[in-house]
Protein backbone atom coordinates (compact mmCIF):
# COMPACT_ATOMS: atom_id res chain seq x y z
CA UNK A 1 0.00 0.00 0.00
CA UNK A 2 2.90 2.47 1.14
CA UNK A 3 4.43 1.32 -2.02
CA UNK A 4 1.64 2.50 -4.19
CA UNK A 5 1.23 6.09 -2.56
CA UNK A 6 5.09 6.10 -3.40
CA UNK A 7 4.67 5.46 -7.08
CA UNK A 8 1.61 7.53 -7.29
CA UNK A 9 3.94 10.45 -5.68
CA UNK A 10 6.66 10.19 -7.90
CA UNK A 11 4.47 9.74 -11.40
CA UNK A 12 2.80 13.21 -9.91
CA UNK A 13 6.29 14.99 -8.53
CA UNK A 14 9.40 13.60 -10.65
CA UNK A 15 12.54 13.70 -9.24
CA UNK A 16 13.99 16.23 -11.17
CA UNK A 17 17.68 14.79 -10.68
CA UNK A 18 16.83 12.02 -13.01
CA UNK A 19 17.68 13.48 -16.50
CA UNK A 20 14.15 11.82 -18.46
CA UNK A 21 12.06 13.55 -15.68
CA UNK A 22 13.91 16.62 -15.92
CA UNK A 23 13.81 15.97 -19.65
CA UNK A 24 9.77 15.19 -19.61
CA UNK A 25 9.13 18.22 -17.12
CA UNK A 26 10.76 20.52 -19.68
CA UNK A 27 8.87 19.42 -22.37
CA UNK A 28 5.43 19.67 -20.36
CA UNK A 29 6.31 23.31 -19.50
CA UNK A 30 7.33 24.09 -23.11
CA UNK A 31 3.91 22.98 -24.34
CA UNK A 32 2.11 24.79 -21.37
CA UNK A 33 3.91 28.08 -22.49
CA UNK A 34 2.94 27.72 -26.36
CA UNK A 35 -0.68 26.83 -25.09
CA UNK A 36 -0.23 30.35 -23.24
CA UNK A 37 1.19 31.93 -26.13
CA UNK A 38 -1.80 31.06 -28.65
CA UNK A 39 -3.77 34.15 -29.84
CA UNK A 40 -7.19 32.37 -29.14
CA UNK A 41 -5.73 31.84 -25.30
CA UNK A 42 -5.24 35.10 -24.79
CA UNK A 43 -8.04 36.58 -26.69
CA UNK A 44 -10.44 34.47 -24.31
CA UNK A 45 -8.45 35.60 -21.09
CA UNK A 46 -8.33 39.23 -21.96
CA UNK A 47 -12.58 39.09 -21.75
CA UNK A 48 -12.43 37.26 -18.64
CA UNK A 49 -9.97 39.65 -17.12
CA UNK A 50 -12.26 42.65 -17.94
CA UNK A 51 -15.31 40.38 -17.34
CA UNK A 52 -13.89 39.94 -13.26
CA UNK A 53 -12.79 43.21 -12.82
CA UNK A 54 -16.13 44.34 -13.60
CA UNK A 55 -17.65 42.12 -10.92
CA UNK A 56 -14.81 42.99 -8.68
CA UNK A 57 -15.16 46.69 -9.08
CA UNK A 58 -18.88 45.72 -7.84
CA UNK A 59 -18.20 44.53 -4.72
CA UNK A 60 -15.16 45.97 -3.79
CA UNK A 61 -15.28 50.00 -5.14
CA UNK A 62 -19.30 50.95 -6.00
CA UNK A 63 -20.79 52.70 -3.02
CA UNK A 64 -24.72 52.86 -2.37
CA UNK A 65 -24.83 55.80 -4.50
CA UNK A 66 -22.76 54.31 -7.44
CA UNK A 67 -24.98 51.94 -8.99
CA UNK A 68 -25.96 54.18 -12.33
CA UNK A 69 -22.59 55.04 -13.15
CA UNK A 70 -21.39 51.29 -12.32
CA UNK A 71 -23.97 50.40 -14.87
CA UNK A 72 -23.54 52.95 -17.67
CA UNK A 73 -19.68 52.71 -17.32
CA UNK A 74 -19.38 48.74 -17.47
CA UNK A 75 -22.72 46.99 -18.72
CA UNK A 76 -23.19 49.83 -21.38
CA UNK A 77 -19.88 51.03 -22.56
CA UNK A 78 -17.20 48.47 -21.29
CA UNK A 79 -18.37 45.10 -21.23
CA UNK A 80 -20.09 45.68 -24.62
CA UNK A 81 -17.19 47.23 -25.94
CA UNK A 82 -14.89 44.38 -24.67
CA UNK A 83 -17.49 42.29 -26.45
CA UNK A 84 -17.52 43.73 -29.50
CA UNK A 85 -13.66 44.21 -29.92
CA UNK A 86 -12.77 40.66 -29.05
CA UNK A 87 -15.77 38.81 -31.03
CA UNK A 88 -13.60 41.04 -34.18
CA UNK A 89 -10.73 39.99 -33.39
CA UNK A 90 -11.18 36.33 -33.19
CA UNK A 91 -12.76 36.86 -36.78
CA UNK A 92 -10.47 38.54 -38.02
CA UNK A 93 -7.88 36.02 -36.97
CA UNK A 94 -9.94 33.08 -38.18
CA UNK A 95 -9.72 31.47 -34.93
CA UNK A 96 -11.68 28.00 -34.67
CA UNK A 97 -12.58 28.97 -38.74
CA UNK A 98 -16.52 28.64 -38.88
CA UNK A 99 -17.20 27.35 -35.29
CA UNK A 100 -16.24 30.91 -34.13
CA UNK A 101 -19.69 32.20 -34.62
CA UNK A 102 -20.94 29.43 -32.02
CA UNK A 103 -19.05 31.66 -29.42
CA UNK A 104 -21.27 34.49 -29.54
CA UNK A 105 -23.58 32.43 -27.58
CA UNK A 106 -21.02 32.47 -24.78
CA UNK A 107 -20.29 35.81 -25.13
CA UNK A 108 -24.09 36.57 -24.68
CA UNK A 109 -24.23 33.67 -21.95
CA UNK A 110 -21.24 36.08 -19.92
CA UNK A 111 -22.87 39.55 -20.39
CA UNK A 112 -25.88 37.92 -18.98
CA UNK A 113 -23.69 36.83 -15.71
CA UNK A 114 -22.01 39.99 -15.75
CA UNK A 115 -25.55 41.61 -15.11
CA UNK A 116 -26.55 39.09 -12.53
CA UNK A 117 -23.37 38.81 -10.74
CA UNK A 118 -23.58 42.28 -9.82
CA UNK A 119 -27.10 44.34 -9.47
CA UNK A 120 -29.06 40.80 -9.19
CA UNK A 121 -26.98 39.08 -7.02
CA UNK A 122 -27.12 42.62 -4.88
CA UNK A 123 -30.44 42.39 -4.81
CA UNK A 124 -30.63 38.77 -3.76
CA UNK A 125 -28.56 39.47 -1.00
CA UNK A 126 -30.21 42.27 0.32
CA UNK A 127 -33.82 41.23 0.42
CA UNK A 128 -33.01 37.55 1.37
CA UNK A 129 -34.48 36.03 -2.05
CA UNK A 130 -32.98 34.44 -5.18
CA UNK A 131 -33.78 35.65 -8.78
CA UNK A 132 -33.57 34.21 -11.85
CA UNK A 133 -31.18 35.88 -14.19
CA UNK A 134 -32.57 38.16 -16.86
CA UNK A 135 -31.91 35.58 -20.19
CA UNK A 136 -33.05 37.93 -22.30
CA UNK A 137 -29.74 39.58 -21.52
CA UNK A 138 -27.90 36.93 -23.65
CA UNK A 139 -29.47 37.98 -26.79
CA UNK A 140 -28.19 41.51 -26.24
CA UNK A 141 -24.21 40.21 -25.65
CA UNK A 142 -24.70 37.31 -29.08
CA UNK A 143 -26.14 40.23 -31.04
CA UNK A 144 -23.16 42.59 -29.72
CA UNK A 145 -20.84 39.85 -30.65
CA UNK A 146 -22.29 38.79 -33.87
CA UNK A 147 -21.87 42.28 -34.60
CA UNK A 148 -18.06 42.32 -33.90
CA UNK A 149 -17.55 38.99 -35.50
CA UNK A 150 -19.17 40.32 -38.88
CA UNK A 151 -16.84 43.29 -38.63
CA UNK A 152 -13.84 40.92 -38.02
CA UNK A 153 -15.06 38.63 -40.73
CA UNK A 154 -15.15 41.66 -43.12
CA UNK A 155 -11.38 42.44 -41.84
CA UNK A 156 -10.65 39.20 -42.67
CA UNK A 157 -11.90 38.62 -46.04
CA UNK A 158 -10.52 42.26 -46.83
CA UNK A 159 -6.86 40.97 -45.91
CA UNK A 160 -7.31 37.30 -47.60
CA UNK A 161 -8.37 39.37 -50.60
CA UNK A 162 -5.48 41.87 -50.29
CA UNK A 163 -2.73 38.86 -50.16
CA UNK A 164 -3.94 37.09 -53.58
Amino acid sequence: MIKKIIESFNCHHPDLNDPDAAKEMEDGMFRFEKRMKSPKLRLIMSYLVVWAAAVIVFWCFTGRDDGMAYALMFLWIILPAATFVISCLISRNNCWGNRKWFGSIGFGIMYMLGEYATFSMANNVAFHKVNLPDFSMIIAGAAISLAGMGTGQLLYRKNSNRRN
